[in-house]
């Protein structure tokens, strides 16, 4: 890198000269460019943190031309709760059905949010409406609700790092209750309270607290146990090698909240082809026509039964059967074309799958593949095939546990991939009697 400086009367115009920079992939299995790909920061604006507090609180400040709007919204929404909880979750649950997301980022609308009282009239606003929004109805029910600066996984830095406004990119609300902070995201439409979307997971937040100093707090990194998906089925052998499936999924935590994003997205009169794909999933080269939808806050169960189609293959008297439960998990593995970058998934979460398959009349197990098991930092799993009271039972346990892995560490994470994805795909022998 070479700098140069042309000084011309008041003028300095700073010229920054990079070389043999090597070529960066837009990867869709990758973090941010804005993370990957180096960056200039020009910096002196602001001394630490609390400077720059300041200066985005100060576009704050202005007054809302109709409070009481807000405030009976509120108390007509909160007028049959009991609790503090329970009316937080009540504004929470308003403000993402009725409040529609629509960015506004033009000049000082970058950083100032649109009065609470203008949002709940027109029905829409920014992340930043929708955080005023929902701290004025909060305050107004008697709850210490506060405007939190926060960044998305696009942007690197941290405040206290660097304490400049492209550390962030986001407001959110925090509601202060006792030695606990509650974080809402007015943006995050099928996010219950407690739920933490993943672009913001882990995120060093600014949380307003007065006129000189912030709260300067780090948001949860939610669990992968948090956000699962849990498969369990039942096959049993038809004719001409076919194999009939009953079962259901469950999803909880950023798992049902993605589900909720889809199923909003899709017509009704195509929601059932939605839920068959879903089911579909269960095994592979599974078709379903009669999966039906439980949906849920926190969960959401779809069931239905499906058929296999050519799945078991016999040979002198043996049947090799297909019992694999996850059938995308190739699509896991990261792309090693040129890489540089790291690796990135875009949550943890752990998967549960369960199969059972019941043994056709006149046939007893041959041969069932051998347990494998991995654990590295950013993933654990485990495949089992056993012969349980009468029933060929695999299992499947697979935990995102780090969403990012370094560019060194992705050829050992896709050879611990692959090992689970030859488990889930070695095939079950069964012969006859």
């Amino acid at each position: 890198m070479s700098k140069s400086e042309l000084r011309k009367g008041n003028v300095v115009r700073i010229t920054y000269e990079f070389k043999d920079l090597k070529r960066f992939r837009g990867r869709t299995d990758a973090p941010s460019v804005n993370v990957t790909a180096p960056q200039l920061l020009i910096l002196g604006h602001f001394s630490d943190e609390h400077d720059l507090y300041r200066y985005m609180r100060g576009y704050t400040l202005e007054p809302d031309p109709n409070p009481e709007a807000v405030a009976s919204m509120a108390r007509e929404l909160t007028s049959c709760c009991d609790t503090d909880s329970s009316k937080i979750e009540a504004i929470n649950d308003f403000v993402h059905k009725a409040i529609r997301y629509v960015a506004v980022e033009h000049g000082e609308l970058g950083q100032k949010p649109d009065a609470p009282s203008e949002v709940l009239r027109k029905r829409y606003g920014d992340c930043k409406g929708s955080a005023a929004l929902m701290c004025a109805m909060l305050r107004s029910v008697g709850l210490d609700a506060r405007l939190a600066w926060v960044g998305t996984t696009s942007v690197e830095s941290d405040w206290t790092d660097v304490p400049n406004v492209s550390s962030g990119n986001h407001m959110i609300a925090a509601v202060l209750m006792g030695d606990s902070i509650v974080y809402l995201d007015g943006t995050a439409s099928y996010h219950h309270v407690g739920l933490v979307p993943q672009g913001i997971h882990g995120a060093q937040a600014l949380i307003e607290n007065g006129a000189d100093k912030c709260i300067v707090a780090r948001l949860p990194e939610m669990d992968a146990v948090e956000n699962s998906r849990t498969e369990e089925v039942t096959i049993t052998v038809g004719h001409n090698g076919d194999m009939h499936v009953e079962g259901h999924i469950i999803m909880r935590g950023l798992c049902n909240a993605a589900f909720a994003a889809a199923n909003d997205a899709t017509s009704p009169g195509k929601r059932a082809e939605l839920y068959n794909s879903i089911f579909s999933d269960v095994l592979y080269g599974c078709r379903s026509d009669n999966a039906r939808c439980e949906m849920g806050n926190r969960k959401t169960v779809i069931s239905g039964t499906g058929i296999v189609s050519g799945a078991i293959k016999s040979a002198d008297g043996e049947l090799y059967v297909d019992m694999n439960p996850v059938p995308g998990l190739a699509s896991g593995k990261f792309d090693m074309d040129n890489r540089m970058e790291p690796g990135y998934y875009r949550g943890t979460k752990t998967q549960d799958y369960k199969v059972n398959l019941k043994l056709p009349d006149g046939y007893s197990v041959g041969s069932l593949p051998k347990a494998v098991a991995v654990n590295n930092e950013w993933l654990s799993g485990h495949v089992s095939t056993e012969h349980v009271d009468g029933d060929v039972v695999r299992k499947v346990t697979i935990e995102l546990k780090n969403r990012y892995v370094a560019v060194e560490h992705l050829s050992r994470f896709n050879a611990d991939l692959q090992k689970l994805i030859r488990a889930c795909t070695a095939k079950v022998v069964l012969a006859k009697n």
